[in-house]
């Protein structure tokens, strides 16, 4: 599996836990890069956001500034959204938000499969994953592709607060809506393969954490549609992330076909481990992004050791943020996560 996802050797060393290297720590940094190449630049974020050479510079920019081998060529979960014609504000310094959701019954009923090549931001997004991919290739810088998953997006298609309220009151039109959002991601991914992209995408699922929704629910609304995506896109490996509580369903995400890697947040990560077992699922994650904003590097430190020693005594664990680095987070708080595993994270691990 390492060879077929080309995974730099330092990186497969941490996470097959080999005596000498280190626990791999990867901060999440979508909206942040954003940010920071804005502060840097003067280039406003609503043109960094329509323009896939700008988003792959802002991920450039941020992943030298932090000495960091990774990029992102999709840097918000609004695409799928916008494409179908939701509203979205955009801020001058970070990446777009939600303002508004399709309400009429009767558009939700009749969407229909896009083409990413045309609509919306997703040729923009394409055209990022190509460059990032040939810096993959140049330089050896690994490059995620992702989207939204089908939840999220039907989320953003309906509004978060319309979505929920209809699992209750019209759970066959929620199911119509997920199921063309799933249709139109996975043709999102096929076109992201064409790109060049390492074989690993992300599905990004904040909206489907059990702070918002049941186990049941997740069950229902959003397991058939990832193994639909992970059934018809031919790529080896899957990153699940899912913001929020996840402790009362890592059961089912730990079933999940092809999945490589669970990105969570707000979890006992000792626990998420105990679930995995013996699956070579790696688990990614998980010092609070509000911790990160507001704490001190050396607060930083001892929470990235304390999951370290929950998470990555037999490796499969890579030390993350819970999720997106917030806007304004201080940057030695950054570089203290990215530097624990230099003090803490050395294999083997008492």
């Amino acid at each position: 599996m390492m060879e077929i996802l080309q995974l730099s050797q330092d990186l497969a060393d941490g996470l097959l836990a080999k005596e000498g290297a280190y626990v791999p720590s990867v901060p999440i940094v979508l909206g942040y890069s954003v940010n920071e190449f804005y502060k840097k630049s003067g280039i406003k974020a609503p043109e960094i956001m329509r323009d896939g050479k700008k988003i792959a510079q802002a991920q450039l920019f941020i992943a030298k500034k932090l000495g960091i081998k990774f990029l992102i060529s999709c840097l918000d979960l609004n695409v799928i959204g916008e494409a179908y014609g939701t509203e979205l504000s955009y801020p001058i310094d970070s990446v777009p938000m939600l303002e508004k959701g399709i309400t009429d019954i009767e558009k939700l009923e009749n969407l229909e499969v896009l083409d990413p090549y045309k609509e919306g931001r997703m040729p923009i997004n394409l055209e990022a994953a190509n460059i990032c991919s040939k810096k993959f290739d140049e330089e050896k810088i690994f490059a995620f592709g992702g989207s939204e998953g089908p939840f999220t997006a039907a989320g953003a298609v309906m509004g978060a607060e319309n979505l929920m309220r209809n699992i209750i009151r019209n759970p066959e039109l929620v199911h119509k809506v997920i199921d063309i959002c799933t249709d139109t991601i996975i043709e999102y991914y096929k076109a992201l393969i064409e790109q060049g992209l390492p074989n690993i995408f992300g599905i990004t699922e904040p909206t489907a954490s059990v702070s918002c929704i049941s186990p049941e629910h997740f069950k229902e609304f959003v397991v058939p549609y990832i193994k639909k995506i992970v059934r018809k896109v031919n790529i080896p490996a899957w990153l699940l992330h899912v913001c929020g509580e996840s402790e009362e369903i890592v059961d089912q995400i730990v079933k999940l076909p092809r999945l490589f890697i669970f990105s969570c947040d707000r979890v006992d990560l000792k626990k998420i481990k105990e679930a995995i077992g013996k699956k070579f699922i790696i688990t990614l994650g998980n010092v609070p992004t509000q911790l990160l904003m507001r704490g001190t590097p050396k607060e930083v430190e001892l929470e990235a050791k304390h999951c370290i020693e929950q998470a990555a005594r037999d490796g499969k664990y890579i030390l993350s943020s819970g999720c997106d680095i917030g806007v304004g987070t201080p940057v030695e708080n950054i570089q203290a996560l990215i530097n624990a595993p230099k003090k803490y994270g050395k294999y083997p691990i008492d």
